[in-house]
């Protein structure tokens, strides 16, 4: 069973009523295939979307972009339902939004090490806060979150 950070393939192979859906490592054959994907905010996760159809790109590119553009949809969908927010966000410091920057550029952390003057150690600390700030499992969805939250450019 994957954990709930983890987006996850689903088939579907009956046009029987009721949950005939399970899990598996590449949609493929006939029936309804798809991905579910979960969504992280500031606060942790705040939902899933599922994105389905009778084929399915299992690609890491088409898997990456489908997570983006779920999380997108996500947080525009809740803005419109939910109106202006009065949440207070976390913001990042100084350092995490210069790390974060680097990182959204395609750094790699030694890089950013030699970059910044730090060892590989603390850019890793500094990415694992960062995460944890965010509520997200990732550093893509961290990258996506500050950006949503105005603590970096895209």
């Amino acid at each position: 069973m994957p954990e709930a950070h983890e987006p996850f393939f689903w088939s579907k192979t009956s046009e029987a009523p009721g949950d005939d859906y399970r899990m598996v490592d590449t949609p493929h054959g006939e029936g309804i295939h798809g991905i579910q994907i979960p969504i992280f905010g500031p606060l942790g996760l705040e939902g899933a979307m599922s994105l389905g159809g009778t084929r399915i790109d299992a690609s890491v590119t088409v898997h990456l972009a489908l997570c983006m553009v779920a999380g997108v949809a996500f947080t525009t969908a809740r803005r419109l339902i939910d109106g202006p927010s009065e949440k207070i966000i976390t913001r990042l410091s100084e350092r995490e939004r210069e790390v974060l920057s680097w990182t959204a550029a395609g750094r790699r952390q030694v890089d950013l090490a030699a970059i910044l003057g730090l060892s590989e150690r603390t850019v890793e600390n500094h990415l694992r806060r960062i995460r944890k700030r965010l509520g997200a499992s990732t550093t893509a969805q961290a990258i996506r979150t500050a950006i949503q939250n105005g603590d970096i450019e895209s």
